[in-house]
């Protein structure tokens, strides 16, 4: 069993192809114990090495922004939303984040070219 903290979320991670009831059961009880509630609306169960966490995914272990911010954000250039120099700076700063793994060609038309990513 692997635990990964991201921000205020709590994954647990195991190579079984069903997560173990009992640990997911005393989790559960330990969060509660500790005076903290489980949000039931963002409980999510991945698989197949893909966790996914608000604004990120984790694929076999690499980072990489989530494809709909992606997406959202190449709508948002195509309309002129990101000509804000402190908005721009602050979509770079969180894709900054991912290496190479938040290097896609429509961030490099966004941010490197200022180009529309058309």
């Amino acid at each position: 069993m692997i635990y990964t903290r991201y921000g205020d979320n709590l994954c647990f991670s195991a190579s079984d192809d069903v997560f173990p009831s009992e640990f997911k059961r005393r989790v559960i009880e330990t969060v509660r114990r500790h005076g903290f509630l489980l949000n039931y609306k963002k409980t999510v169960e991945g698989g197949n090495g893909i966790l996914e966490f608000p604004g990120v995914v984790i694929v076999q272990g690499e980072m990489r922004p989530l494809g709909r911010y992606i997406v959202n954000l190449a709508v948002r250039a195509e309309n002129g939303a990101l000509k804000n120099p402190e908005v721009r700076a602050g979509h770079r700063s969180f894709l900054n984040q991912f290496g190479t793994g938040g290097k896609r060609r429509v961030i490099e038309k966004i941010f490197v070219r200022g180009s529309s990513p058309a």
